[in-house]
């Protein structure tokens, strides 16, 4: 293979990836907007199900993983919960909202030294965030 044929080609794969994350992104925004709707509605099977399709084309996206997680929570499924803010976590290590979610799933299932160590995770990771973590501990 010649030189020009070989950047050609990387190109060309560069090229098609990008046309493929697009389309992939265009489609999870489309299944987030879908979930979104049920979440809204309080059918949170139906939201776990768009998430679940929605996180098949992004895996990347804390959002999604987060709003599946939030999902749970509402069914009461705090482990499933919590594997989801495990990987929005992976995601963005600081991220507030699988933290407190995280606290809130250890409370739930009668585990308050994990739920507290998760608060104060959160106040260390977003410092400029702890009024308003102080204020809505109480509701954990």
């Amino acid at each position: 293979m010649s030189r020009e044929t070989f950047i050609k080609s990387i190109e060309d794969d560069a090229k098609k990836r990008t046309e493929d994350r697009k389309i992939r992104n265009e489609r999870a925004e489309t299944l987030k907007r879908i979930a979104n709707g049920a979440f809204k509605e309080g059918d949170y099977e139906k939201a776990v199900t768009y998430f679940s399709k929605a996180l098949e084309q992004r895996k990347d996206s804390s959002v999604l993983w987060n709003n599946r997680a939030l999902s749970y929570i509402r069914l009461g499924l705090f482990e499933k919960a919590l594997h989801d803010c495990e990987w929005a976590l992976k995601v963005n290590n600081s991220n507030l909202k699988a933290l407190l979610n995280s606290a809130k799933c250890y409370i739930n299932l009668g585990n308050k030294e994990k739920s507290k160590e998760y608060i104060q995770i959160a106040k260390e990771r977003n410092p400029h965030f702890n009024k308003f973590i102080n204020g809505i501990v109480e509701y954990i």
